[in-house]
């Protein structure tokens, strides 16, 4: 019997899926939630890697029939959402057609939506920042007051974006006003329309990624980075880089517990899940998790930091090639992996690149590179993930190696790796 997989918007490294799925004598099936492919995401999409497409219309029991009609003599053995905007969705159709490896369907909102998901963690006695759901700058300011987070800080963003996409870091109440008027009734990068924001207390500490892979209720911590993200532009949230992390120590320990508190909270019970968690004066506290893979470059970066990936062992798990009964840390960190962001401080048309992103590429650490802006394209100040230059991974056995080469390209940056007409 033929052996298919059901990939729900598998963009970002969620286009990935496929090829590996081919190698385990299982073809892949996309699933797209919306038309057209959001702009963010189409690059990734890669429609020659699937047999079939279907295009889901906001009718799930059409959908169902679609898919039931294609399958002859066939069988669906997974189904997992490929980025953000396919969770819900995902989670529907794991449930009718592989329940057995799917997750709490009551709690998909929670997975999806970052005031539910707080919402519910918090009423599952897991740590999350004090949050509020407001529909004015009033309604924020007022809760902000209320709360002393004027001083201190408040996070403003969109309820279901991703890559720091409208999030704001305000510490007056005109920083507040403006974010919630930026925001609301606006359109995400996903094209969702934002009736509501989002409003976090500021928190102050050092930022981690836990990303994990479930199976059957037991999760497994396949790689721990920290972030470095500064102000630039305007924004509080831009990304220099991320490190990949060893596993030893109290911080990754605490980090792996309150993930796995975490992982329980949402009822993921089975496939990836990317959390971001902060680590403060008093612990571990989430800024918010998405039940699919790490993006962009992390799949290819772990592999050169731990010799296997999330991806890997998602699939492991869920195909049968390996089984876990227990939680616990699934990695070794065997080289020292950092992901660079390239930040502009410009806007406007490319008049050229400079020589030195060629001289990037001979650094001894480098591994690879993407570059988005070439000459005439129009390019934009770095805010946030989406307005990036590019990124670029670089790897090496010596940590004080990565560490010069990661200086020298700042220093690059600095000169300029671009010119405007």
């Amino acid at each position: 019997m033929l052996k298919y997989a059901l990939i729900v918007d598998p963009f970002s490294t969620g286009a990935l899926y496929a090829e590996e799925l081919v190698k385990r004598n299982v073809t892949p099936l996309a699933v797209l939630s919306h038309s057209p492919i959001f702009e963010v995401y189409k690059d990734s999409f890669r429609e020659q890697d699937f047999v079939k497409i279907f295009l889901y219309e906001n009718d799930i029991d059409q959908l169902v029939s679609q898919i039931k009609l294609f399958l002859v003599d066939a069988e669906i053995v997974l189904c997992l959402a490929g980025s953000e905007p396919g969770v819900e969705l995902s989670d529907l159709l794991a449930k009718e057609f592989s329940p057995d490896k799917s997750n709490n369907i009551d709690l998909s909102s929670a997975r999806r939506n970052k005031f539910i998901m707080a919402n519910q963690l918090h009423k599952s006695g897991v740590r999350v920042p004090l949050t509020i759901k407001v529909d004015s700058a009033k309604q924020a300011l007022e809760w902000a007051k209320s709360n002393n987070f004027i001083q201190s800080g408040v996070v403003i963003k969109p309820l279901s974006s991703a890559g720091t996409d409208g999030v704001r870091a305000c510490f007056s109440e005109a920083e507040v006003k403006n974010a919630v008027h930026d925001i609301l009734g606006k359109k995400n990068k996903f094209n969702i329309i934002n009736n509501d924001v989002l409003v976090q207390e500021f928190l102050t500490g050092t930022e981690y990624v836990v990303d994990s892979s479930s199976y059957q209720g037991c999760h497994t911590i396949t790689n721990i980075c920290c972030y470095k993200k500064i102000y630039a532009n305007g924004s509080n949230f831009v990304y220099d880089y991320l490190d990949f992390l060893p596993n030893e120590g109290h911080i990754p320990e605490a980090l792996t517990n309150y993930c796995f508190s975490v992982l329980d909270g949402l009822g993921i019970k089975n496939g990836p899940a990317h959390s971001e968690i902060m680590y403060t004066q008093t612990g571990p506290c989430l800024i918010e998790t998405g039940a699919r893979l790490h993006g962009g470059v992390a799949i290819r970066a772990a592999r050169h930091a731990t010799g296997s990936s999330q991806l890997d062992l998602t699939l492991e798990y869920m195909l049968g090639d390996k089984t876990t009964t227990a939680n616990g840390i699934g990695f070794t960190l065997k080289n020292y992996v950092r992901i660079v962001f390239f930040i502009s401080q410009v806007a406007g048309k490319v008049k050229a690149v400079s020589p030195n992103l060629h001289k990037i590429s001979e650094l001894p650490s480098f591994i690879s590179m993407n570059f988005k802006a070439s000459e005439g394209a129009d390019i934009s100040k770095t805010v946030d993930l989406f307005t990036a230059l590019g990124l670029l991974i670089l790897c090496h056995p010596n940590k004080e190696q990565l560490e010069s080469d990661y200086q020298l390209i700042r220093q690059f940056e600095e000169t300029g790796l671009v010119s405007i007409q």
